[in-house]
């Protein structure tokens, strides 16, 4: 459990990974659970006026705006990946069509 503070940086813990993870908003708090099902809770992220910005132990970094847009996706939980190999596709696409708009951390669509 990390506790994020208005003038500190939350540091995930060294192997947890925040580019595969999953991000929630439970009240206040922001919970990020990794592929494993490891997870990690930051005590009242969202109660500060400025987000904090996560730190993995190799340095990389998310930003508190972008955070918070990850946890509140209309599509939580929802994604497009490869079948494990000892899993079996419970379909597949055939055909695609229609435009993609991808919008930004910072809410621009390109």
């Amino acid at each position: 459990m990390l506790v994020a503070t208005a003038d500190g940086v939350p540091s995930l813990p060294d192997g947890f990974s925040f580019t595969s993870a999953e991000f929630v908003r439970i009240g206040s708090n922001l919970v990020l659970t990794a592929a494993d099902g490891t997870e990690i809770i930051v005590v009242d992220f969202f109660a500060h006026a400025s987000l904090p910005t996560l730190v993995s132990a190799g340095g990389a970094t998310i930003v508190g705006n972008v955070a918070a847009k990850l946890a509140d996706s209309l599509a939580a939980g929802q994604n497009a990946s490869l079948v494990p190999p000892d899993m079996e596709p419970i379909g597949s696409i055939e055909t695609l069509g229609g435009d993609v708009t991808v919008i930004r951390g910072d809410g621009h669509p390109v």
